[in-house]
């Protein structure tokens, strides 16, 4: 079987995105900044990769909202410039780490 292995002592959980300042909405013409971090059963002293998808309230995901983050230590951090012209709505932000496959979304909220 092809494939690309990963060997690692720690068991992996999901990338935990937090959104900063707690804040979960945002309005138009603002960034919207999430940090995070990969979960695991102990702390996280490897680089990993985060894939990061924005998906706006029609369910499109634009291409300029998808990202590979680094996040050395298991630590990330992403900012969503949001246009002046947005669509207003739920948007939601998946992440995933690209090593384990595991991942998590977080919803925010577009407001005029």
């Amino acid at each position: 079987m092809k494939g690309i292995y990963i060997l690692s002592p720690t068991a992996y959980g999901a990338a935990k995105p937090l959104p900063s300042r707690g804040r979960l909405t945002a309005p138009r013409g603002w960034d919207f900044v999430v940090n995070g971090q990969v979960g695991a059963d102990a702390p996280v002293s490897e680089y990993h990769v985060v894939h990061c998808e924005v998906v706006d309230p029609s369910g499109k995901r634009p291409r300029y909202f998808v990202h590979n983050l680094d996040a050395p230590n298991g630590k990330f951090t992403v900012t969503i410039p949001l246009a002046v012209n947005a669509p207003l709505g739920t948007w939601s932000i998946e992440v995933k780490d690209v090593a384990s496959g595991v991942g998590r979304t977080v919803q925010m909220t577009v407001v005029p």
